[in-house]
């Protein structure tokens, strides 16, 4: 560290003394702004003034001080009884020729340590590592009696030194390594003994960092070995340092630190008279990581480097060279992170340019078959019958070049995929027709002997899937169809074949199926086709076991239509087997099922038992509703249709069981889930309900209390966001003439009457059916509310004959609007 200054290396980017300190600790901005400023370098090579006996070795912690549990100093003695009293590991009286009772030589004990590290445990390896410390240690304490220590036989060298290193690091005791390796360097350093670091123990540590995922810790190590390199202490080509520049460069890439990798890309590039120049392994490793990784704008970032290799390319840089490899990973960049419209721009404009640039004398460059994939999945993502045109083209084009007698574009199973998706994306029947002729091509060239073409289960299920988006019963037929032909395919091809039909390809058919018109054979064939799935999961099968979206097919299929009260307690009973088999297994299934079933129900209502059905559904589904976006939001049209249901029944506590309902829409709101919002419908439905209590006395009060409760609810809540409409005071006028019967208290429901309908018409909707009722239950009312002088015309028109403010918001108020404040 007292090192003499070396000439400077011209036209070079050279490091300061202080560099080491810098390298050492990883302070990279100090490292980058000695290399920019650098004139000097430390030159190991030339003579090194001796280090005075009082001066303490370089410390070996260097990076690792205290950030390792198993740290150990580098510098500190074995803690071996030989070392602890600094003599040689065997009894002198084994050794063989001494000097001055100095043991001259080590051959048994160098033996004993590369006997050690062929074990490759990590016991042995620390045991040599122990003797390997111990010997050395004895040399220095006794070098004033030997005088030139050089003259001991069989002493440790470098390669002892690369084996016991080299032993620590591949039994993951990498720290210790490390330390090793830093004792060497202090030895040499010192001229305290003439093992000297090399390439290799650096390699086997840092392969360890890299390969434990430590990529912060591998480029310190990197830093070290380049610091000694351009010292020339460490002799190696340019292109090896070159080597473990890419290594660091690439683990920064697989830990997802596609910033960091580009950050040291560039530290490279400053390198270039030191002679460690980037290649083009360098830049497809960071155009990996941006392709792997993502972020905002990864696509971006990727463009711009290969935009700068070709740059490079086209000035004569030897060791860069766009390839096929750099444009593909481009192109899959923009694909996974660009928009669909962008990433097909893209994509084009970098296939035409690796056309060009093979024409221009690059052939590394020319387009094969993974760049036709991408660039046709590109197309296909994008959707539409232009894109599945363009990618059917890109198809017939590689078909050509193959026939032509290029290989390296030869279509795949892949390929015809990709094509079948683009024809998916469409959607209507020509392009279902179109994907499975794909289909039938692919079937033909295999029977020819074309085995990378052959049909897998993506193929099939693809197809099955374009039947599907037609939704009509000649689409679910040819559904079946494809289906049937798979099972015949895999059957016939059993051992080769990768077309064997899952659970997903059943369920498709299922879907085709409660999507077509045939409502008549939709049960039918989704019950056919679900019993199949069970008896043959049962029989090994297991890629057919019925998942949730079996489950969730066969109750659509029981639950279509007007679905008769057999079918729904057939639904019923098949959800409760599904939550029973889902459930322990930590899942559950869609909102969908129970939806279903809900639905189902409301078109029953007001047969027995149906409200029971609908209610328990709808609480069992509001027990896996998460409320939130991974799949567990709540639908409102379920909690209404249920509160339907119990107002369409004769239920003696339905009145109870709606505003139960209601009480819990109010919580999710407020508590759970913004997103819920509840409209007048919600209020009005339990009002309605109420109206339509079928109990005795005190049954009928407390359902005119909670009526009236609902009103006042509905008006309070989140400050008016929900307004009253036409029919939350129709079925308030039902609660009066319903719930306060002429025999029981006339005067009460008279009172009632006038001051519902009086709040009607100051809040404005008064309309033909409210005016109606009152007509009808209280006709001696009409005069005196409607201000009619003399006789009550048979027929009156809201909007005409009576103040228009009575009726002013009748034509604003729809069924399940909400105005906002």
């Amino acid at each position: 560290e007292n090192a003499t200054t070396a000439p400077t290396i011209p036209g070079s980017l050279m490091l300061r003394l202080g560099c080491s300190t810098a390298l050492r600790h990883g302070t990279r901005r100090q490292i980058r702004q000695n290399v920019r400023n650098s004139v000097t370098v430390l030159d190991y090579s030339s003579e090194v003034p001796a280090v005075a006996s009082t001066q303490q070795p370089r410390s070996a912690g260097g990076l690792f001080t205290g950030t390792h549990p198993n740290s150990v100093n580098a510098n500190a003695t074995s803690t071996s009884p030989a070392a602890s009293v600094l003599r040689p590991p065997i009894n002198d009286t084994q050794c063989g020729a001494q000097k001055n009772g100095v043991q001259m030589s080590f051959k048994n004990e160098v033996e004993e340590i590369v006997n050690l590290c062929k074990q490759q445990t990590p016991d042995s390896a620390r045991k040599a590592e122990e003797l390997l410390r111990t010997i050395i240690q004895y040399i220095e304490s006794n070098k004033d009696d030997v005088g030139d220590y050089t003259v001991i036989a069989d002493r440790p060298n470098n390669m002892h030194f690369e084996m016991v290193i080299s032993s620590l690091a591949k039994n993951n005791d990498v720290q210790r390594a490390w330390n090793l390796n830093e004792y060497m360097d202090n030895l040499f350093q010192g001229k305290r003994y003439d093992a000297r670091p090399v390439y290799t123990c650096f390699q086997a540590i840092l392969s360890e960092f890299i390969k434990s995922g430590d990529a912060k810790r591998a480029e310190m190590t990197l830093d070290r070995m380049f610091e000694l390199w351009n010292a020339k202490v460490i002799e190696v080509e340019p292109e090896t340092m070159t080597i473990a520049f890419n290594n660091v460069i690439n683990a920064y890439a697989k830990t997802g630190n596609a910033k960091k990798a580009n950050d040291m890309l560039k530290f490279m590039g400053r390198l270039y008279d030191h002679g460690v120049h980037p290649d083009s392994v360098s830049f497809n490793i960071v155009l990996k990581a941006y392709a792997q990784c993502g972020g905002r704008d990864a696509p971006q970032q990727a463009s711009k480097l290969l935009k700068f290799m070709e740059e490079c390319f086209g000035k004569g840089d030897p060791h860069v060279r766009p390839s096929r490899v750099s444009y593909n990973t481009v192109m899959d960049c923009w694909i996974k992170y660009g928009s669909a419209k962008e990433a097909v721009k893209q994509s084009e404009d970098l296939f035409d340019r690796m056309w060009a640039m093979s024409k221009n004398g690059n052939r590394d460059a020319r387009p094969d078959g993974y760049t036709y994939n991408t660039l046709m999945n590109a197309f296909a993502r994008t959707g539409g019958e232009l894109a599945a045109v363009k990618t059917e083209d890109l198809l017939r084009q590689m078909e050509e070049m193959y026939q032509a007698g290029d290989t390296t574009v030869k279509p795949d199973t892949v390929t015809f995929n990709t094509a079948i998706k683009a024809w998916v994306n469409v959607g209507d029947w020509q392009a279902a027709e179109n994907a499975e002729a794909i289909l039938t091509l692919m079937e033909e060239l295999y029977k020819g002997g074309e085995v990378k073409s052959a049909p897998d289960r993506i193929s099939y299920n693809s197809v099955i899937h374009a039947w599907t988006k037609c939704g009509d019963e000649e689409a679910a037929e040819r559904a079946d169809d494809v289906l049937w032909r798979m099972e015949t395919f895999h059957g016939a091809n059993h051992s080769k074949s990768n077309a064997e039909p899952d659970v997903v390809t059943y369920n498709s058919v299922m879907n085709a199926w409660v999507r077509s018109k045939s409502k008549k054979r939709t049960y039918e064939k989704v019950a056919s086709l679900f019993d199949r799935m069970v008896r043959e999961s049962e029989q090994g099968r297991t890629k057919l076991i019925p998942d949730q979206i079996s489950y969730n097919m066969m109750i659509h299929a029981l639950t279509q239509g007007k679905a008769s009260l057999s079918n729904i307690r057939k639904a019923k009973d098949l959800l409760l087997k599904a939550e029973q088999n889902f459930t322990s297994k930590g899942r559950s299934l869609g909102i969908g099922s129970y939806g279903a079933i809900i639905y189902a129900c409301s078109k029953k209502s007001g047969e027995a038992g149906i409200a029971e059905i609908a209610d328990d559904t709808l609480w069992r589904m509001d027990r896996i509703c998460t409320f939130d976006k991974s799949g567990g939001l709540p639908y409102l049209s379920n909690y209404n249709m249920t509160i339907h249901t119990w107002m369409k029944s004769k239920e003696v506590d339905a009145v109870e069981r709606a505003r139960k309902i209601l009480n819990r829409m109010i919580e999710i709101r407020k508590e759970k889930y913004k997103q819920f919002e509840i409209d007048s419908f919600s209020f009005n439905a339990v009002i309605y309900t109420a109206a339509m209590e079928h109990g005795e006395g005190k049954d009928k009060t407390a359902a005119l209390r909670t009526a009236m409760q609902t009103y006042d609810d509905l008006k309070n809540f989140e400050g008016g966001a929900v307004k009253p409409d036409k029919y939350t005071f129709h079925g308030l006028l039902q609660c009066a003439t319903n719930l306060v019967t002429k025999d029981t208290d006339s005067k009460k429901r008279d009172d009632m009457i006038s001051n519902v309908f009086k709040l009607c018409c100051e809040e404005g909707y008064l309309d033909g059916l409210v005016l109606a009722h009152l007509r009808k239950e209280a006709p001696h009312l009409c005069r005196g509310l409607l201000r009619i002088k003399g006789k009550v015309p048979r027929f009156l028109d809201v909007k005409k004959d009576l103040p228009g403010e009575w009726s002013r918001n009748v034509n604003d108020s729809k069924k399940n609007h909400r105005r906002r404040r």
